[in-house]
């Protein structure tokens, strides 16, 4: 599809505007897949294996069981299901049996369950994979060795997402019988299997994949070594696939992680449920406790932006756990768990604003005074990003919160945090000056929009006047073409495909600004709430954050904690961090998945020993007395 530079150049602007929010989750063109992998205890190599293919709308899971041994003592199994098209993911397995020649799980990470029966004559096991209230028939067979399956073709290019550069896969299988099959992953955010029906005409590839309500339409080259064409998904991007001279082993573990601990622990781990916010919903958690002493304080881990589970996974890194481990380790005991709606917890996600999820808080804070191991007077908050708001909130209600930290928590409302982040995000990319107007002024458009537009008078047809409103006012020439050039006042009329592509990534973005969370993002002000603390705070920010920037976010911070005389408080900024605190001296974004690093040792031992300082400190006071 032929899209006029203005288009393309407007299109890139506005691709880095809906990325430019400070859910780190939410900038994935794929929609993501929210996960709660369990670290297992130790066990016996496999002894057999499992292999199946799930088929939902529009996408295909691969899965492996592993069945081992739990020790040479024990005879009882231990499975574990990886998700070859998550990135390899490990799936610990709970009440796994097979029995009267079917086999029997549950995957808790995902609420769902199978159960299955044997064929006697080929001797794969067929039953139901239930999840969600629904229900799709699942075939397993097995294996003595761990199988793999190997694609007739692959072909592999990288697809300019705003600041993110994403490496997509097209897996094809050839049947001997039959027509084609095609399958789109995305290997950067670890999905993929998405079903894709494909035309080929002359030296032209057409592919739909319904599930991401996307197309690509691509050109072999003479020696089919290359498929060069466009993905449109809202927006036209371009993309060129290479073909692989051999095709790819199927994944058999994610990107290492380093950090990531493992058993055998120093500490008790402990799973825990409790109430959410007025009793409506259960939260479901770990708690981890040092082996020796009793009366232990306590740290409670409050997860940024987006769905999140208790370990506030995001490609595959899992910073609450590292953290977690590492606090325990130094005998302060942390509650992590997941979200409403996320992992083992109930609720809805969805409706639910920054409020709600401090609500949620203070519930696990209550919950935490009621343990027998806990000091009541030695609970404390770590909030990360959006966890850096919400943790003020609850300690401004709530005088016994012993201190709070704060890991890249902003200081001003979301509206300037979005402007902030926006422009720094497109430049880093390289945005010209022109694009940096450009992608501003169509930020403050949709702000406009809700703010001028109550949440009880939002609706699609509102939604559509803004659409149209935004556009015209965005890019007046694109809808005159009166002169016919291609000069900068006067583009050529948009045909309607492209008209059409320009108004549904508005649209998109109109959608996200209007959401229950974001209208509250956007106005809410953390320094008045910052003056109610009386708790020591800890304000950490990586000097190359580029979703929360220090010099936006540091100043307001500083000050109202110099005019309240928070003398026990302090501020760092780690040098060389970015806005999940791993080591890049440039921030940028498409960084997070390929560094291996998950949490800097540097903010680490700065929490920890401001932590034991702040006991300390606390202890010689009471002396005092």
């Amino acid at each position: 599809m032929f899209v006029p530079k203005r288009l393309r150049r407007f299109s890139v602007v506005w691709r880095a505007v809906i990325a430019a929010t400070l859910v780190t989750g939410l900038f994935l063109l794929l929609p993501p897949v929210t996960v709660v992998g369990r670290v297992q205890d130790e066990v016996l190599a496999p002894t057999n294996f499992w292999y199946g293919k799930l088929n939902t709308e529009g996408r295909q899971f691969r899965f492996v069981i592993e069945v081992a041994r739990a020790s040479e003592l024990d005879a009882a199994r231990k499975a574990t299901l990886v998700s070859l098209d998550e990135g390899g993911r490990r799936f610990e397995l709970t009440d796994y049996q097979e029995q009267n020649g079917g086999m029997a799980f549950k995957l808790p990470a995902s609420r769902a369950a199978f159960s299955g029966t044997r064929d006697e004559d080929s001797g794969r096991i067929t039953g139901n994979w239930q999840q969600s209230g629904r229900a799709w028939r699942l075939e397993f067979e097995r294996f003595e060795q761990r199988p793999e399956e190997l694609p007739t073709e692959v072909w592999e290019g990288s697809l300019q997402a705003g600041f993110q550069s994403l490496l997509m896969r097209l897996r094809v299988y050839r049947p001997a019988e039959g027509p084609a099959e095609y399958y789109i992953d995305s290997v950067t955010q670890d999905v993929g299997g998405f079903v894709a029906t494909g035309e080929i005409n002359e030296q032209m590839l057409t592919l739909d994949i319904p599930a991401l309500r996307g197309k690509f339409t691509g050109q072999f080259s003479a020696d089919e070594q290359v498929l060069k064409g466009t993905w449109t998904q809202a927006v036209a991007l371009d993309l060129e696939f290479k073909r692989l001279p051999s095709p790819v082993e199927i994944p058999k573990a994610g990107p290492v992680r380093p950090q990531h601990p493992q058993p055998p622990f120093p500490y008790q781990v402990r799973e825990v449920k409790f109430a959410g916010a007025e009793s409506a919903h259960t939260l479901a958690g770990t708690l981890t406790l040092p082996r020796e002493g009793e009366k232990f304080p306590l740290a409670i881990l409050i997860s940024g932006s987006g769905p999140q589970d208790r370990d506030s996974t995001l490609f595959d890194h899992k910073p609450f756990l590292v953290l977690a481990d590492w606090l325990t380790r130094r005998g302060i005991s942390v509650l992590r768990f997941d979200e409403r709606g996320v992992g083992q917890s109930t609720g809805n996600f969805d409706t639910a604003t920054t409020m709600d999820f401090a609500a949620d808080v203070a519930a696990a804070v209550e919950f935490a005074r009621t343990l027998p191991e806990i000091d009541p007077q030695a609970i404390g908050l770590i909030g990360h990003s959006e966890g850096g708001l919400i943790a003020p909130l609850v300690a401004a209600e709530d005088s016994q919160i012993a201190w709070v930290v704060m890991m890249a928590g902003p200081g001003v409302n979301g509206e300037q945090i979005l402007y902030s982040q926006g422009q720094l995000i497109l430049a880093a990319e390289g945005g010209n000056a022109e694009q940096l107007a450009q992608q501003q002024r169509l930020q403050a458009a949709m702000f406009q929009a809700i703010k001028e537009t109550p949440a009880e008078q939002w609706s699609d047809e509102v939604l559509e006047t803004w659409a149209q409103r935004i556009e015209l006012k965005m890019a007046p020439e694109l809808t005159d073409g009166t002169d016919g050039t291609e000069s900068e006042k006067a583009s050529p009329a948009l045909s309607v495909e492209e008209r059409e592509v320009l108004r549904a990534a508005i649209r998109n973005g109109l959608k996200q600004v209007s959401s229950p969370w974001m209208r509250f993002f956007l106005t809410h002000e953390p320094i008045p709430v910052l003056q109610r603390v009386r708790c020591p705070l800890l304000v950490l920010q990586g000097s190359t954050d580029l979703q929360v920037a220090p010099a936006v976010n540091l100043p307001p911070i500083e000050a109202v904690l110099r005019e309240v005389g928070q003398t026990h408080s302090k501020i760092v900024e780690l040098p060389d961090l970015n806005h999940l605190f791993q080591t890049c001296p440039t921030g940028a974004l498409s960084n997070y998945s390929r560094i291996e690093e998950t949490l800097s040792p540097k903010v680490l031992q700065a929490i920890g020993d401001w932590i034991e300082q702040i006991r300390s400190d606390h202890a010689t006071d009471d002396g005092n007395k």
